[in-house]
């Protein structure tokens, strides 16, 4: 749902685009600036991370190293003067985020071989390295003891892990061990660590992994012969439990046995962990505007589905995990509530109602006439044994061919207002509560000119920013988040 608290403000502003931006907003009528960034040999940077402050005044910037003679560091720009202020340092920048008070940007990066984490002051481009702390070690709150060939659990600590419960008993048999949490919906088929032989001064050190992260268990039962699986969460020491950022602005830093750390751009220390089904695969997540919430969303392997998991900060519990099949994914954020996480496909946005972990229906983004025309057919797929003779070849269902919107990345403002940016350049306007396309930014579409790299909406709602082909485009927006300058 769209804000709550403003339901009549909502629906003037979805009215007024419904009638007025319907037509095509033309690049010239736009009330917007851009920004070119060059390497020193006169190609587009390529933008690689990016951060808007939580004020909406500032934008911190970094490109890929692989181009020649890319910038490194941070380039920080003022949107309130159209202008940027400088780059600085020379670490090649992983992962950016503003401190609440938007007036320090840390960046975690490597310099040379060697990972590093940079706080820069916005103002003045000075920077201070941030130590990295040792890392915590989680708190299981269980004891081992070895009898008769077995490993057996002599007591529990349900004061230090309450999470415990009846999962574990004492005289239980841990016969081994997985890290993560039982899978929901889909058998990733883990390995599983036997225990066999080995002592428990050998298990505790394998238990071992950062607070508020998982460890799977198998157990047989006292008196039972049947094994059964169950999970323990790993607790924070007394006394150190982190202060979780109101806003949300902690990044990640590294993973560790399949779980990600998590860092304040406040303080720079740690502020949750994250365990992932299969951290060490290529993914895309998000935060929620909250800071509650972890989303992530990552390619099974070997076939054409994607597992998105949306995580819990404060408790380190997953909260859902579901399949999506999709052709591809480009894009992950949640809505302006909290309460669903959108993915942009080819040409959609889906919507996944976190709380009932069910797919709503999608924003369409190609065209219904275009939808409509396109070409049905069957097409054969090998089953694994090409090169053979036979017809080894098994067929999916009918596909309908048609122009899809290329979606390449997108951002859904505070209002419930998407912004699309394609893969040919162009930006599309749609509606996350009617689900309709409500504007194309250009008369012709093609207003960034190629693939979009960024598209965001500043948290103040005074800025639509977009990055292509090594150019910002930012868009000044009205009161009610309009594009400015329509006819």
């Amino acid at each position: 749902m769209l804000a709550s608290n403003q339901p009549n403000a909502t629906r003037l502003v979805l009215l007024y685009l419904l009638t007025v931006l319907s037509l095509p907003i033309h690049a010239a009528e736009l009330n917007y600036e851009t920004i070119r960034f060059h390497t020193k040999k006169s190609k587009p940077e390529r933008l690689y991370e990016y951060a808007v402050s939580p004020d909406g005044r500032y934008l911190a910037l970094s490109f890929d190293p692989d181009v020649d003679w890319a910038r490194r560091g941070v380039t920080l720009v003022d949107l309130n003067a159209m202008s940027i202020m400088g780059t600085y340092g020379e670490t090649k920048v992983d992962d950016l985020a503003f401190a609440s008070d938007s007036k320090t940007v840390l960046a975690i990066g490597s310099r040379t071989l060697k990972r590093e984490m940079r706080r820069f002051d916005v103002r003045t481009g000075n920077s201070e390295v941030v130590p990295t702390a040792r890392r915590k070690v989680g708190v299981l709150g269980i004891k081992l003891q070895q009898k008769n060939g077995k490993l057996l659990i002599t007591n529990i600590l349900r004061n230090i892990n309450p999470t415990i419960d009846d999962s574990v008993r004492v005289g239980d048999e841990i016969m081994s061990i997985n890290f993560g949490q039982k899978p929901i919906h889909y058998d990733d088929k883990r390995e599983w660590k036997s225990l066999t032989g080995k002592s428990p001064e050998e298990v505790s050190k394998l238990m071992l992994g950062p607070p508020g992260t998982w460890l799977q268990l198998r157990v047989i039962r006292r008196g039972s012969p049947d094994e059964i699986e169950t999970s323990l969460q790993r607790q924070w020491p007394n006394g150190i439990h982190p202060k979780l950022p109101s806003n949300g602005e902690c990044i990640l830093f590294g993973s560790y046995n399949g779980n990600k750390s998590l860092r304040s751009a406040d303080t720079g220390k740690s502020c949750g962990y994250v365990s992932l089904r299969d951290a060490q695969r290529s993914g895309m997540d998000a935060y929620s505007p909250d800071g509650k919430l972890f989303a992530w969303i990552a390619q099974v392997v070997n076939v054409k589905r994607f597992v998105v998991e949306v995580h819990s900060l404060e408790t380190g519990e997953l909260k859902t995990s579901t399949l999506l099949e999709p052709l591809s994914v480009r894009d992950i954020r949640f809505s302006p509530d909290s309460k669903r996480v959108l993915v942009g496909t080819r040409d959609t946005v889906e919507i996944l109602d976190i709380e009932n972990s069910k797919w709503q229906a999608p924003v369409s983004l190609t065209p219904p006439d275009e939808r409509v025309t396109g070409k049905i057919v069957s097409r054969p797929i090998p089953i694994g044994l090409g090169g053979f003779p036979g017809s080894l070849y098994t067929s999916v269902h009918n596909i309908v061919y048609s122009k899809p919107a290329a979606l390449a990345k997108f951002d859904i403002s505070a209002t419930g207002l998407i912004a699309v940016g394609s893969e040919t350049g162009e930006i599309v306007l749609a509606s996350l509560e009617t689900r309709d396309i409500v504007a194309k930014v250009g008369g012709d579409g093609q207003i960034l000119g190629d693939t979009t790299e960024m598209i965001d909406f500043t948290p103040t709602g005074r800025h639509l920013l977009a990055y292509a082909n090594g150019v910002l485009h930012i868009f000044k927006l009205g009161e009610n988040q309009e594009v400015t300058g329509v006819d």
